[in-house]
């Protein structure tokens, strides 16, 4: 649970430009 709660404090400090980094790129 520590490194879920981690993730997503992480992913939120990044904002949305990180869900873009994870998105395959074509």
């Amino acid at each position: 649970p520590e490194e879920m709660q981690r993730a997503q404090e992480q992913m939120r400090s990044q904002g949305v430009p990180s869900l873009a980094n994870l998105l395959p790129r074509n």
